[in-house]
């Protein structure tokens, strides 16, 4: 009761900011009136349409011209606003545009004293009836169509304006574009990367460009509009953002005879090393709906969706073996004025995985280096279904948001792994070789004598989970008001479960075999529910003085109970027992015998929290025209813990009020951001229990951990140029922060040299703190806007202190401090012409990093890429797409670290009517490493791991058009 009178006397105090709410607005005597019109039959919206509104007495009050896009505004679509006088109640709205019939019909006008709006109902204009064409003998007439406009800040580009082949699909459309360039799926329009991809104003596949771009034929496509997409519930409430802060999309408008049809595409590729893929792509669509389904099936360790072309990332390929198959489906349906629409994919997919790496690994001690040799091999299996689904409705003073999303995940694993630890570095002859000799019979004398201890493990795991979450968004426009209320709610449910068993073997130098067969059963359920409530005043017509205040609640409930069962206590399963892993006693009091009571564990978990958050009305400062607005962040959390582990049970609770301020000081696109946040240590790192399972990794808790503080301030400035159309051609962007962590959490680790076991207690420590600055530039830097420039700068500083690990001495003499400076610099060059694009690339990044320890070697390194892209045409029509990047690698103290690998992949495709053949070159050079080589301040790791080998594949692909009757 004294939380919820604490919040409530606070919320009193926050709302009578309300009192600042009546600034003059120099629109007091005019309302903005907002109308969508758009084509009876497609639902397609109306450009250039004039709009008339005249009063009671036939005299015109207002005229303007529709736009060809349509963007949300008090709470409804429009593509045409215009200013009324309050004084006017009665009126009639008249609409002309050419090819359609004339709209008139009477409207009523009623609004409140601080509403600043209306929209009207939308208006459907219907075709001319008997329209006839009539051509003209003898007369040509030539015109030239214009390739882009303007509609206020919207780019509309007109498809029919720009000459392509029968066969091309949207990528190559797009590829036309003035201003527009476009790199494998990802398009930049005037230097901004594009967020999402629609069709007819809806989302396609999630948004995901690649789908759109391999499977549209551009014929079908009248014209594409790049506009600046906005956060349904900002504008409803108000906070609005700067011009360039909002995602851009571009909007695919297909033609009137192409509302309806039907697409087939699919793939079919086969290379050396046996590699081989297939996909299919269908899609059915009409003016109101879309259902399309697609199949990914390959063993390239391609887990993408289909469409995106042959393009490789070589320092970012997938470990081992994949072959995959994904089945998926995609869904939309809408009406005529799109105030109901649901959305949704669902996807199956089966992957099964064979890895292999062998690591070899060096950790830096005072005292002596210790090393380290592991092989694993490890084969899964995994299957799951996921749902994602999105429902809008839309009435004249509420709005209805529904995110359903389902997941149900499944894997069998297998692994297998040796490893070993040394006092002095083995010198092996091959990648291996110590390993094999330490588990060979008899073992090498060399690498025994040198051991500190050797480790097998085989591991049989089969687990699954489901996921399911609910999102709700409801917001209700209170009559006669431009305020809003709106009711904001989460609920996730999570279920895991898990069997393992593990055969356990540890074998010491100069002390007894540690030999474990284990059994574990595990199961967690996690339930979260987050309820919110936002009042937000929007102020004078101009949103001036406008605030908002919420209060939230969040509840948490987890129960996590894990049981291990030492099955080695029974002879069978011994070491000299014969039973196969995997196999169980017959019967649940066999099992009880031998639970491993100190390891297992039964946990539940309740977190409540409350917080009041919110902005105060934006306060305009003294000084070079500053404003300033204050979020409170206020919070009450309350926890609490049951845990039994062994003979060990607590039962624990916390509470904590907390102040987390956000300050906001901004002047055009220029902001200042500082805010204090607040973590808690996990609730069973505060528990004094020990878990020793792992007889090489034992951990304890510290109950006397404390919060930590983290303190920021990040400052971001942008520079934006526009051209004659308010195109933005230019953007700067500069951004510096620092952060600092007060009572950091980190761990402390006490070495035992003659075993290479290691025990570890989270603890407390000060001193870390970051800052950092970056510089980036995008834009065209030509006339005629083919050239594309984007480079980036960023250095940054990092003052790293965490505890060393030690020979069982004490921690307060083992602080370890690193501090370590980063440079980065990203520049990429393009030129795109007609069939034509050339792209240059350069990225370097270098650090130092160095330490007051007596042991610590200062580190300087530092990573480069650089390399050539080029897509172009070729006689007989052959379309020739080639990347080839250098990889090189300086400063590293291990001289076999310091590396340059040159990677160059191609494709090479020719069309022929409906089917398009197209050859692929993987790592055409065989220069690509499978080792990977890190190096920080704990020490150095070389791994080896298998994964796809250079390969030329060849593809047929079949595009197939069903067009409508007319």
């Amino acid at each position: 009761m004294k939380v919820f009178r604490f919040f409530t006397t606070l919320a009193l105090i926050f709302l009578s900011l309300s009192s600042y709410a009546d600034g003059m607005s120099i629109f007091k005597d005019s309302i903005m009136v907002t109308v969508l019109v758009n084509d009876d039959f497609t639902g397609e919206t109306i450009g250039n349409a004039v709009v008339e509104i005249y009063d009671a007495n036939a005299v015109l009050v207002a005229k303007e011209n529709t736009n060809s896009s349509a963007s949300l505004n008090n709470n409804r679509l429009a593509n045409c606003s215009f200013f009324v006088p309050r004084t006017l109640k009665n009126a009639t709205i008249k609409v002309v545009a050419e090819k359609y019939e004339i709209y008139s019909k009477k409207v009523e006008i009623n609004v409140g004293r601080r509403e600043n709006g209306l929209a009207l109902p939308t208006i459907h204009l219907k075709h001319k009836k008997n329209m006839k064409e009539v051509q003209l003998d003898g007369i040509t007439v030539t015109a030239s169509k214009v390739k882009m406009v303007m509609h206020g800040d919207t780019i509309v580009y007109n498809a029919d304006a720009f000459q392509l082949s029968n066969g091309s699909m949207l990528d190559e459309l797009i590829r036309r574009l003035p201003g527009v360039q476009l790199k494998g799926s990802q398009i930049m329009v005037n230097g901004r990367f594009v967020s999402s991809l629609l069709v007819n104003g809806s989302d396609f596949f999630k948004g995901d460009p690649a789908v759109a771009l391999q499977n549209l034929p551009a014929y079908t496509v009248n014209k594409l509009e790049v506009y600046e997409k906005q956060d349904d519930i900002m504008i409803m409430t108000g906070q609005k953002k700067e011009k360039g802060e909002n995602p851009l999309v571009m909007d695919v408008s297909l033609k009137r005879q192409y509302m309806q049809g039907m697409l087939v595409n699919f793939d079919l590729g086969y290379g050396t090393h046996d590699r081989w893929m297939a996909r299919l792509f269908a899609l059915r669509y009409t003016k109101l709906s879309r259902i399309g389904i697609f199949s990914n099936l390959n063993n390239t360790n391609d887990t993408r969706s289909p469409g995106i072309n042959g393009e490789w990332n070589p320092s970012q390929q997938q470990d081992g073996l994949t072959t995959q198959r994904t089945f998926g489906i995609d869904y939309q349906l809408t009406d005529v004025e799109k105030t109901l629409e649901f959305t949704g994919n669902t996807t199956y997919a089966y992957n099964n995985v064979a890895k292999e790496q062998i690591e070899s690994s060096e950790r830096f001690l005072t005292g002596g280096n210790t090393f380290r040799r592991n092989r694993s091999h490890e084969h899964y299996s995994t299957s799951y279904v996921q749902s994602q689904n999105f429902m809008r409705k839309v009435w004249p003073s509420a709005t209805l948001y529904l995110f359903p999303n389902f997941t149900y995940y499944k894997s069998d694993d297998k692994f297998i792994t040796h490893s070993a630890n040394f006092n002095a570095a083995p010198n092996e002859r091959y990648r291996g070789a110590a390993l094999d000799s330490l588990f060979a019979s008899p073992a090498s004398k060399r690498f025994h004598d040198a051991m500190m201890n050797r480790f097998a493990s085989d591991i049989i795991s089969r687990q699954h989970s489901y996921d399911a979450n609910v999102k709700g968004i409801a917001s209700f426009k209170l009559p006669k008001s431009p305020d809003y209320i709106i009711l904001d709610t989460e609920n996730k449910l999570n279920n895991f479960k898990r069997k393992k068993h593990n055969i356990y073997d540890l074998d010491y130098k100069d002390s007894d075999r540690d030999f474990r067969n284990k059994y574990n059963t595990q199961s967690t359920t996690d339930l979260t529910t987050r309820w919110k409530a936002t009042y937000s005043y929007a102020g004078t017509f101009d949103y001036k003085y406008s605030f908002d205040v919420s209060l939230e609640y969040t509840h948490n409930y987890s129960r996590d109970n894990s049981d291990l069962f030492r099955l080695d206590k029974y002879a069978e399963y011994g070491v000299t027992g014969n039973a196969q892993l995997g196999y169980l006693p017959s019967t649940r009091d066999s099992l009880l015998h031998v639970i491993d009571a100190d390891n297992s564990y039964h946990s539940r978990i309740y977190k409540d929290r409350w917080e009041l958050s919110g902005h105060t009305p934006a306060i305009k400062l003294h000084i070079l025209g500053l404003n300033a607005s204050f979020e409170p962040g206020i919070n009450y959390r309350r926890e609490r813990i049951d845990y039994t582990r062994g003979l060990f049970s607590k039962r624990q609770t916390r509470e904590l009020w907390s102040w987390e301020p956000t300050l906001k000081i901004s002047k055009n696109n220029c902001t200042l951001l500082y805010k204090v946040r607040k973590t808690l240590p996990e609730l069973t790192d505060i528990l004094d229990f020990t878990s020793t399972d792992n007889p090489l990794n034992i951990w304890h808790g510290n109950p006397n951990l404390k919060n930590t503080d983290i303190h920021s301030i990040d400052f971001r400035r942008n520079i934006r140029k526009y051209d004659k159309n308010w195109t933005c051609t230019r953007n700067i962007l500069i951004n510096a922060y620092w952060q600092v962590m007060r009572n950091a959490i980190g761990q402390y680790v006490e070495y035992n040299r003659q075993t290479g076991g290691v025990r570890s207690t989270p603890m407390n420590i000060n001193g870390n703190w970051n800052a950092g600055a970056l510089f980036e530039f995008t834009g065209t830097i030509d006339k005629k806007k083919r050239l594309m420039l984007n480079t980036k700068t960023e250095v940054g500083y990092t003052n790293s202190v965490d505890y060393a690990a030690v020979d069982g001495q004490s921690a307060d003499n083992h602080r370890s401090s690193v501090r370590s400076v980063t440079a980065g610099e990203m520049l990429t060059l393009d030129y795109s012409f007609g069939k034509y694009a050339f792209g240059a690339k350069l990225r370097c990044v270098y650090m130092h990093a160095e330490s007051p320890r007596s042991d610590f070697n200062t580190i300087n390194t530092a990573d480069a890429d650089y390399g050539l892209n080029a897509t172009v045409e070729l006689p007989l029509k052959l379309k020739l797409s080639t990347d080839i990047t250098m990889y090189c690698r300086y400063g590293y103290s291990d001289p076999s670290m310091n590396t340059s690998n040159l990677v160059w992949n191609t494709r090479l495709e020719r069309t022929f009517g409906k089917f398009t053949v197209v050859a692929d070159g993987f790592d055409i050079l065989g220069k690509l490493s499978n080792v990977r080589k890190v190096i920080n301040a704990q020490g150095r790791t070389e791994t080896w791991y298998n994964t796809v080998p250079r390969y030329a594949m060849l593809h047929i692909m079949y595009k197939l058009h069903f067009k409508p009757r007319k």
